[in-house]
């Protein structure tokens, strides 16, 4: 169904001479205690890029998203320069009191940011392979709300935040939801504090305009959407309606 309302879905999506970043295959040896937490891994992906990110301002840039690939944990690391300096390597780290281990990141694999899209109404499935998270707080008590189900709405701010990180003007977006099936989860990524995250997963059937259209094109590719990207959530594949 095209939504009622047409006047704003005329806009054109933007263009990216850039390219959107580079992913690269991780494989870890030398871990005690078998798989490691997502925690563990944003811990050590952190001293690898020598990056002190909490202290950066809170849209600033990602340095990379987590996701989980065939055949273990990718990188997708938000500057290809990073992708390409840090990858075909390998690299020692020690976490806190853990054993030392080693990452290796295979070459770098340039990707590159999507074609435009013809203005008007486009027909999408937003798959959501691992949680999409976000929260909110409350105006008087001030506590944490998670956002766990889906709406338009959500979706769209989350692409505006994914704009204004990579630094492109997709105003103004829409997006309108036809259908939905998906379950809320609940996800530990370890360590003793804020160690879950809440969101939703499943598939989500959308009307969306040619920048929404782009922008969701963008978090297929790897930046991933919503919160938490940089510990694993909000891996997202879209594909057209059919």
């Amino acid at each position: 169904m095209i939504p009622e309302r047409r006047k704003d879905w005329g806009e054109a999506s933007p263009a990216m001479a850039r390219p959107l970043g580079g992913v690269t295959n991780m494989t870890i040896t030398g871990t005690r205690g078998g798989k490691p937490e997502a925690r563990w891994i944003h811990a050590a992906l952190t001293g690898i890029t020598a990056r002190d990110h909490d202290t950066a301002p809170r849209m600033q840039r990602p340095a990379w998203s987590l996701r989980r690939g065939v055949y273990g944990w990718e990188v997708f690391w938000w500057a290809a320069d990073d992708a390409e300096a840090l990858g075909d390597r390998v690299h020692r780290v020690r976490i806190g009191n853990r054993d030392a281990c080693e990452i290796t990141l295979s070459p770098a694999r340039i990707v590159d940011a999507p074609s435009q899209y013809a203005p008007g109404a486009h027909s999408v499935t937003l798959h959501a392979l691992a949680p999409v998270c976000g929260k909110s707080r409350e105006r008087k008590s001030r506590r944490v709300v998670w956002h766990r189900e889906p709406s338009a709405d959500r979706i769209a701010g989350g692409l505006r935040s994914l704009a204004e990180r990579l630094g492109v003007d997709t105003e103004p977006m829409h997006t309108h939801m036809n259908a939905t099936d998906y379950r809320v989860r609940r996800v530990v990524i370890g360590g003793n504090r804020l160690g879950h995250r809440h969101g939703w997963s499943g598939r989500v059937d959308l009307v969306v305009n040619a920048p929404a259209r782009w922008m969701l094109e963008c978090a297929s590719r790897g930046t991933g959407l919503g919160g938490s990207t940089a510990f694993g959530m909000g891996h997202v594949r879209v594909e057209p309606c059919r």
